[in-house]
């Protein structure tokens, strides 16, 4: 089957990934060396993953309410969990573990922004647009900012933008070429 997503636990214990070996897109893992593969999910439409910090939950997008929305499992398997149960996908959970941010809108027509979210409940602490919606994002080590690349005359450089609401900073200041991903 296809595979494709593919996440490192923090612990370093497993690759988490989708998978459509059985005919619909749902989370798998692997342990590092590639065996003990097993299939975390079995609903449809899933991808997009994320581990929290101590690596015992894996949350991804999930279209199982016929909308996309943020579920997760825990990384030994079980029964999921809705985390939000609005038009939410692309989750990224902080570093500290305390929030997850994804794309976000209120409704089915409306558009597309991002949202904070603190990781226990499905309600947007915060709603907020980064210019560059679509291309992904990135929290910051320290989870007080996601960053983001945007592109400028070809290049591509990588923005910092805090939570706090101050100025977004440009991280990187590379003079040509593009990203088209990118890791802390």
């Amino acid at each position: 089957g296809v595979n494709y997503d593919p996440v490192v636990t923090p612990d370093g214990r497993y690759i988490v990934f989708a998978s459509e070996r059985s005919g619909q897109p749902n989370t798998w893992r692997m342990d590092m060396e590639g065996g003990n593969v097993k299939q975390l999910t079995f609903g449809t439409g899933q991808g997009n993953h994320s581990v929290t910090p101590d690596s015992k939950w894996v949350f991804f997008d999930s279209l199982v309410g016929g909308k996309p929305e943020i579920w997760k499992v825990s990384i030994d398997g079980g029964e999921p969990v809705p985390v939000t149960h609005r038009y939410t996908e692309n989750s990224e959970v902080s570093p500290d573990g305390r929030f997850f941010a994804s794309e976000f809108r209120e409704g089915g027509a409306t558009p597309w922004k991002y949202a904070l979210f603190n990781i226990e409940r499905g309600e947007p602490i915060k709603v907020f647009d980064l210019p560059g919606l679509g291309k992904g994002f990135r929290w910051a080590p320290d989870s007080q900012s996601l960053h983001q690349e945007l592109t400028n005359k070809g290049v591509a450089n990588i923005w910092s933008y805090p939570l706090d609401g101050s100025p977004p900073k440009q991280v990187t200041d590379f003079k040509n070429d593009q990203i088209f991903n990118f890791r802390w």
